[in-house]
């Protein structure tokens, strides 16, 4: 994604993006989850001042689309069944804040982590 910032005027243009994933993970011999989907990012952002410090407050107004898990087992001749699907259809929090001076000098790595899954 490109980023442009105009600290002069306090703006910051953020190309939008699809985010494409699939995975799967082997719980053991017997169970694994599979997860698939999309999420669109248009992300939205403001340099802001607050206590003489300057930093970037970015919405990444995700939303989510066509998320499945997928939970498969054995059967008892070792092929794979689906035994649930689950759709992920909740809006995530997106809101995002950084240093300014800090990016400009070191650059940005920003993630999330919860009990859905992890995006960096």
């Amino acid at each position: 994604m490109m980023v442009h910032i105009d600290k002069d005027l306090g703006i910051i243009d953020i190309d939008n993006c699809i985010l494409s994933y699939s995975g799967e993970t082997i719980i053991n011999d017997d169970s694994k989850i599979e997860r698939i989907g999309q999420w669109k990012i248009a992300p939205e952002g403001i340099i802001m001042e607050d206590a003489g410090r300057t930093h970037i407050d970015i919405n990444a107004n995700v939303i989510v689309q066509n998320d499945v898990q997928r939970i498969y087992a054995k059967d008892n001749d070792g092929n794979w069944v689906l035994v649930s699907k689950v759709p992920f259809n909740e809006t995530p929090y997106s809101i995002l804040s950084f240093d300014f001076d800090d990016e400009v000098i070191m650059g940005s790595v920003a993630g999330v982590s919860n009990e859905y899954g992890s995006i960096t």
